[in-house]
């Protein structure tokens, strides 16, 4: 399926894309072709991302493969190094502001595949209905996989959204990528969800402190599961002499462990195990 990512005209006199051509040519070829050249790497990066970094996160790329996907001819490590000064990669290797620009055609995907899943589930169905006009009974006996609705699937479907209720309503700033955010939360066991919605908001009080770095704030998909799970340091709170990302130590200036908001939640669920 063909797909296209948002390219602003901004970025053509853009100060980080001005500092990325620099960094990459350094006046070693003419300024518009430099101009050209650094537009053309940036697109192929994010066409690239588009198909096999669908989040953003480019932690488990080697710098060859990244470099590659660019179309950079040049030293790997020297194109890393340019990306992540001019700031279209942070430190950890996520793009810059990925979901902004790629969320909605991300969003999109997924609701073209759900409704595909759901063509095909609804197939047998039709077809078993149509059959119903002549014989209720044998439709019914055309459907071996069909679901008898149960007291526990009823409660399943009226349970609370505790990651839209409790854990996205807090999340500063809103960043990362909700919908993997909450398929990511929704795998976690309940004794892990609980910790995760401490963690959560253990995090929401520092950043609203001033103890965290806006700019390093984690993705909420990798803060609630992935490679990362950043929760799990969290859960207690700060983990012990937590740093801001800018490298100056952080006090916890007296964050209190009980979060009052969410004591329901923590009552409801079981205690982990180990």
């Amino acid at each position: 399926m063909s797909a296209w990512i948002e390219s602003h005209q901004t970025l053509r006199d853009h100060p980080r894309k001005d500092a990325l051509t620099e960094a990459l040519f350094a006046g070693t070829v003419p300024d518009d072709v430099a101009d050209f050249a650094t537009v053309g790497l940036l697109q192929h990066l994010w066409w690239w991302a588009l198909d096999y970094a669908r989040d953003g996160d480019l932690s488990s790329f080697t710098d060859r493969q990244i470099a590659k996907g660019c179309r950079w001819a040049g030293t790997p490590s020297v194109l890393i190094d340019a990306l992540t000064r001019a700031g279209f990669l942070t430190e950890d290797r996520m793009i810059h502001d990925w979901y902004d620009y790629a969320g909605k055609l991300i969003e999109r995907r997924e609701k073209n595949r759900e409704r595909m899943r759901q063509a095909r589930s609804d197939a047998p169905r039709d077809a078993c209905n149509a059959r119903a006009q002549h014989s209720a009974d044998t439709c019914e006996a055309t459907r071996p996989n069909q679901t008898i609705p149960t007291k526990q699937n009823q409660d399943q479907e009226h349970a609370p959204d505790l990651f839209n209720d409790e854990l996205w309503i807090i999340w500063p700033n809103r960043h990362g990528s909700k919908k993997l955010g909450r398929d990511r939360f929704r795998a976690l066991t309940a004794p892990q969800q609980k910790r995760c919605l401490a963690a959560a908001a253990h995090f929401a009080k520092a950043f609203a402190a001033g103890l965290v770095d806006p700019q390093y704030q984690p993705r909420i998909e990798n803060f609630v599961g992935g490679s990362k799970s950043y929760y799990r340091e969290w859960a207690d709170g700060p983990p012990p002499k937590y740093r801001s990302g800018n490298g100056s130590a952080a006090p916890r200036r007296g964050l209190d462990a009980s979060m009052a908001a969410l004591q329901h939640v923590y009552d409801s669920y079981p205690e982990e195990t180990p």
